[in-house]
């Protein structure tokens, strides 16, 4: 082993390691934040998604720059499947049941279902440039004004879930959660107060920072280590420019903020898609792959679709659907990877 390859080895840990740090404080500083100006659930996962997307979207940016389309169409794909089964099934996995409003399961899993479909007829041409950028932003529009109209109280429906659990499962478990939230950010020292924003702000920077060398050290790294060309953008990149995603999703999953939870999932594949492929398409020309387009594309789609069913059915996900969103990402990581 060469001192260069060594060092950015080095540089790959350490910038780990600072990334998932950051990203723990992130969430709990977003977290924070919601709890004391009674943010909406939505609003708060649309704020820690933003936050952890950046490496994805600046990935893409200069991959696509370098005239690298589909290292730059693999990052915001791969990451946005990697989303789906990494960031909803594992920390179910993990933890078991999480509970998530009808309401916002419509308008978050809508959005992104719709942005996404929207991307892909931009990426196969099959809709002009302009009018997919005009209807993105209509579909945009819309989620936004939602986000910000007063949520009532919704009444409890009939027969429950599968989990045998009524549906939106009462105001008062939810504010009993949202005490239990405020008392974990105290102890975890995130007073309300302008601490919030500066511990939130340094954490986005270290965030962004980290996954900058994670994205470099990665670009230098797979050719010496005979990694595919194609597996670095669609499975290298997208996976470890997830990763502060991920620890997000972990932590919201343990302490049963599942609203929050599905809201920053799926905002966090709008964001991608809206700014790592419907914002750069109106300043050059998308060239994707045959695979890309008829592979990548197609399961993106099929599989956003199912997880927003799934949580939709179940007010909520369990093991058994989180189980299910992984084993075909795993089958689709397998096809994938066989197809080059």
């Amino acid at each position: 082993m060469t001192l260069e390859v060594g060092a950015w080895l080095c540089a790959f840990a350490a910038s780990l390691a600072a990334v998932l740090v950051a990203s723990d404080h992130l969430v709990r500083a977003v977290e924070a934040a919601g709890d004391h100006f009674d943010w909406p659930p939505g609003l708060v996962g649309l704020i820690a998604a933003a936050g952890a997307d950046g490496p994805e979207v600046t990935a893409a940016i200069i991959s696509l720059i370098k005239g690298e389309h589909d290292v730059s169409l693999g990052v915001i794909l791969g990451s946005n499947l990697f989303n789906l089964a990494a960031l909803l099934g594992l920390p179910i996995l993990l933890v078991g049941f999480v509970a998530a409003r009808r309401r916002g399961v419509a308008l978050n899993g809508a959005t992104m279902v719709l942005v996404t479909a929207l991307a892909a007829l931009l990426v196969t041409g099959a809709l002009p440039v302009i009018l997919v950028e005009g209807l993105a932003a209509v579909v945009l529009a819309v989620y936004a004004a939602a986000l910000l109209l007063p949520q009532n109280a919704a009444p409890a429906h009939p027969g429950g879930s599968g989990a045998g659990l009524p549906a939106d499962h009462g105001e008062s478990e939810a504010e009993e959660q949202r005490a239990r939230a405020r008392e974990e950010d105290v102890a975890q020292g995130f007073p309300p107060g302008g601490r919030l924003l500066l511990v939130g702000l340094l954490a986005t920077a270290v965030v962004i920072g980290g996954c900058t060398v994670l994205v470099n050290a990665t670009l230098y790294l797979a050719p010496v280590l005979g990694l595919p060309r194609a597996w670095t953008g669609t499975f290298g990149l997208a996976i470890l420019t997830s990763l502060p995603n991920l620890w997000v999703a972990v932590a919201l999953a343990r302490r049963g903020r599942g609203a929050v939870l599905v809201s920053a999932v799926c905002n966090s594949n709008t964001i991608n898609m809206a700014f790592g492929i419907c914002l750069p398409a109106l300043f050059t020309t998308m060239v994707p792959s045959a695979t890309v387009r008829h592979f990548d594309l197609p399961v993106l789609l099929l599989l956003s679709t199912l997880a927003v069913a799934l949580i939709w059915r179940n007010h909520g996900l369990g093991r058994r659907a989180a189980a299910t969103l992984v084993v075909l990402y795993l089958a689709y990581a397998v096809a994938r990877t066989l197809a080059g």
